[in-house]
């Protein structure tokens, strides 16, 4: 079921067309798709040839290291026995983006329980400047018939509140008379989970525009992107999210590029390319892909590269301390590609175990060279 978020638009957006045979239709009342159910009672008891999607029970969602967790039980868990999702429920969020149905944790499955959950934080999904009022959550697939589990929220976009000032000129198209369905979908034995928008649009016109993509509380978890490291104000295909002690996630728009917009105050905005809504019909898009990953920048790359296919090699070692016999722990290992002419390309990073061992992957025919760092001390390489 839902809740009655109707108040929590502008009455001017809730304003109806009428039907007076050459204007727009009325937008009738919701659910617009299948409103789906609460799933199965066990979310994390997936078998290998399962992904699975249902509510989160008591003492399944564990806190985050930082202690800064948005989810609770009652939201929605979409898992297989690698990877897992959480999608907030229906009702107001504790975001800044305020409406539930999205995303507030990632982490790895083991042994039937989240384990490592990222230090996550936000990322928006947007028509234009406008998010979707979410008014119904559920579960339309649950996974047990061996195909992918689906969450959907649904609802009625909106001008996303603190971004209204800042871009409601510049991004002013409406879409708020288009119901729109986000899909989460997460295949058995993934390691990324599909985010699919499904629009019905009562206007009597085309409905068009760039894309915005924004990401919150970026200190939380650095932005990275391969080639410029640690630095979002490039053009690029995926970003990357850091969390060197726990899951790290990333994030690529199919076949497209994104390019740098804006950054305050911890939000991280990119735009791309849009797409059209035709009048009167029902259009489906594959909007993202969220790549889930292994502790860190090189964990998460490294599931980003097998599920594209991407050949790849590992790398392994101990770093050591000064003495050249005492493991070095928590000492960073960054990995520059050297190319036969021009200037070298970060690749990847990871942090060294407590035994001092660490393991990066680097595509298998790169000539690469590693460096170490820890804070306090200098630069050491390259290898």
């Amino acid at each position: 079921g839902g809740n009655d978020d109707a108040g929590m638009l502008d009455e001017g957006v809730l304003d109806e067309g009428t039907d007076d045979g050459g204007g727009p239709v009325e937008v009738p009342a919701g659910p617009w798709f299948d409103e789906g159910d609460d799933g199965v009672a066990d979310p994390l008891g997936a078998t290998a040839t399962q992904a699975l999607a249902g509510r989160a029970a008591a003492g399944m969602l564990p806190p985050f290291h930082s202690g800064l967790q948005a989810w609770e039980t009652g939201d929605f868990i979409l898992a297989n026995d690698k990877v897992a999702i959480v999608i907030e429920d229906v009702g107001p969020s504790d975001n800044y983006d305020p409406w539930g149905g999205r995303p507030v944790g990632i982490a790895r499955v083991e042994n039937g329980a989240l384990h490592e959950p990222g230090n996550f934080g936000e990322f928006f999904i947007f028509m234009g400047r406008m998010s979707v009022v979410t008014q119904f959550v559920g579960v339309v697939n649950d996974g047990t018939d061996g195909e992918p589990a689906v969450i959907r929220a649904q609802g009625r976009p909106a001008g996303t509140p603190f971004l209204e000032n800042l871009l409601g000129q510049a991004l002013s198209r409406d879409f708020s008379r288009i119901p729109t369905a986000i899909d989460y979908e997460l295949a058995p034995g993934a390691e990324h989970v599909d985010v699919y928008l499904t629009h019905t649009n009562y206007n009597d016109y085309d409905s068009s525009g760039g894309t915005l993509h924004g990401f919150m509380y970026g200190p939380r978890m650095p932005v990275f992107t391969v080639g410029h490291g640690f630095n979002a104000e490039e053009a690029t295909s995926m970003l990357a999210f850091d969390d060197d002690i726990a899951t790290s996630w990333a994030y690529r728009i199919p076949d497209q590029n994104m390019r740098f917009l804006i950054a305050p105050s911890g939000f991280t905005g990119m735009s791309a390319a849009g797409y059209e809504i035709a009048a009167s019909t029902e259009t489906r898009r594959h909007y993202t892909r969220i790549y889930i990953g292994g502790r860190g920048i090189d964990g998460v790359l490294a599931a980003a590269a097998r599920t594209e296919g991407v050949s790849q090699r590992a790398i392994t070692g101990t770093v050591y301390e000064a003495d050249g016999t005492t493991p070095a722990a928590g000492v960073r290992v960054h990995v520059e590609q050297v190319p036969a002419t021009g200037a070298p390309v970060f690749l990847t990073r990871a942090l060294s175990a407590a035994d001092g061992t660490y393991s990066v992957h680097v595509p298998t025919d790169a000539n690469v060279r590693l460096r170490t760092f820890r804070r306090g001390n200098v630069v050491v390489g390259p290898v």
